[in-house]
């Protein structure tokens, strides 16, 4: 999803949660990270205060610019405008994560191996992933035309989805001081089933799937995301 066009708008939309950056504290040992589909790098800056050596991507230049105004000096993270599919590095990090619904804006099923691939090769020996999506399952199998809308002054965004063939038609509707900005671009639903055996044919291992990041069990006619952690 291209995010220029709301980058003002992004850290309320998508606030820092408390519970999602106690999952990755969780999740990663102490070391060097990499965000992939960082956003505005709220989650690698926290992690950065917290003792992480981070490296962050995202393929918005105006949210990396965003980052890069949040973060500050002395701070060990670094931010980088780019396509998450031209990722690559070989036995880098100690933790890998994408969250925020990233690896459905990828537009075939081939990216999104393609990207686990360039995960599992980034990773360390034994090092840990994690990924979050919306969950697909529920969407697809109850015909889920509609998130709940998001709203935190002074910004309300509403989220309409709409099947069509293999794709999602992803509407955002961005309401601020009685202006709206509409903008609609296909998503990939991809099932669970189809992310957990990319991630095994990659060679990722020990993988463990949650319904939230307060580690419910996944349940797919119930659960909003899916989020999967794994070791490589």
């Amino acid at each position: 999803m291209h995010y220029d066009a709301w980058s003002q708008a992004y850290d309320y939309i998508f606030p820092l949660k408390d519970q999602t950056l106690a999952f990755l504290k969780r999740a990663f040992k102490r070391g060097r990270l990499c965000d992939l589909g960082c956003g505005s790098g709220s989650y690698a800056i926290a992690l950065a205060e917290r003792g992480w050596f981070v490296d962050a991507y995202d393929l918005s230049e105006n949210l990396i610019d965003l980052a890069r105004k949040k973060s500050y000096e002395g701070l060990s993270v670094n931010f980088n405008q780019a396509d998450i599919r031209d990722f690559s590095a070989e036995d880098a990090y100690d933790g890998i994560y994408t969250i925020g619904n990233t690896l459905v804006h990828l537009d075939s099923h081939a990216s999104v191996k393609k990207v686990l691939k360039s995960m599992y090769n980034a990773l360390k020996p034994h090092g840990t992933g994690v990924i979050q999506i919306i969950n697909y399952d529920r969407i697809i199998n109850h015909n889920v035309k509609q998130l709940p809308t998001i709203e935190h002054a002074p910004f309300k965004m509403e989220r309409h989805y709409h099947l069509n063939d293999d794709k999602i038609a992803f509407t955002t509707i961005l309401h601020h001081q009685g202006s709206t900005k509409t903008n609609t671009i296909d998503l990939l639903p991809l099932k669970k089933t189809d992310l957990i055996t990319y991630l095994k044919d990659v060679g990722f291992q020990e993988i463990k799937c949650y319904g939230g990041f307060d580690h419910k069990p996944f349940q797919k006619d119930t659960s909003i995301p899916l989020i999967v952690e794994f070791k490589r």
